[in-house]
């Protein structure tokens, strides 16, 4: 089950729009605010999920970053070879 942390740029205006919209979405929670950044967690069942919402956050009217700070996934450890 991937995870990931996202920080997310976007003009202080918007950001009650955009917690609203993410709040919505299902699998992914605010988990922080500041001025003009949001925190996002996500706890997906797959990569492809966990990408998809990641995708959505960024096309969000007012959206002007995000970046991945945190991500931890059981599929990524399976392919490390020891």
């Amino acid at each position: 089950m991937p995870i990931s942390a996202i920080l997310i740029e976007l003009p202080e205006n918007k950001t009650l729009e955009v917690t609203d919209a993410i709040n919505q979405m299902g699998n992914v929670e605010i988990t922080a605010t500041g001025a003009g950044r949001l925190v996002a967690v996500t706890d997906t069942v797959d990569s492809k999920t966990d990408y998809a919402i990641i995708e959505s956050i960024q096309s969000l009217e007012g959206v002007v970053n995000t970046s991945v700070v945190f991500n931890a996934s059981d599929e990524a450890i399976a392919t490390i070879e020891i």
